[in-house]
């Protein structure tokens, strides 16, 4: 928290800050430090070696992966911290991958949530490509959390690029 100020329209219920509101006899809420201008980006790689493909042969691991991704989601969106999540992994739609934008919110929890639970232990792209997506969107100042058992030496490299754009790179190793 860094302050209180006048209540807004638009301003989420939750900020409300009861006390400030009596005391002024105005709406008031609480305002955010700079925890709500974080940024945070979980990718879980199903990929576990260099030959591997479509199905996933350790299934524990994806789902040790998953158990942890939603976690830090609810999480971060607890702290007010707008969260994106993407997998190498197919969807029930038919989907070769999932990524999510980092957006803030319940609603985009839930969106993330659901499209976990849609995940099948296939995998559907290299976890370069997914990887590429925030390297030609040449995202900046993000938190990004990588849940993988495995990486390769061009995955080395891009997490590289990555932290040269701006960005810090977590590697959990599963």
């Amino acid at each position: 928290m860094s302050g209180i100020r006048e209540y807004r329209t638009g301003d989420p219920f939750s900020a409300i800050n009861f006390k400030a509101t009596a005391k002024s006899g105005e709406l008031r809420v609480n305002v955010k430090d700079s925890t709500s201008s974080k940024n945070y980006m979980l990718y879980l790689n199903v990929q576990i070696n260099e030959s591997m493909w479509i199905n996933v042969s350790d299934t524990g691991k994806i789902e040790r992966g998953l158990s942890y991704a939603a976690a830090m989601v609810k999480d971060a969106t607890r702290q007010g911290i707008k969260t994106g999540f993407g997998a190498n992994c197919e969807n029930n739609r038919g989907g070769h991958y999932v990524y999510l934008e980092r957006q803030g919110g319940y609603p985009h929890l839930k969106r993330i949530l659901e499209e976990m639970a849609k995940l099948e232990m296939k995998m559907g792209v290299s976890f370069s490509t997914l990887l590429n997506i925030d390297i030609r969107r040449k995202i900046t100042n993000t938190e990004i959390f990588i849940l993988a058992s495995y990486l390769s030496e061009h995955n080395e490299a891009q997490i590289h690029h990555l932290r040269k754009m701006g960005n810090t790179v977590n590697i959990i190793k599963l």
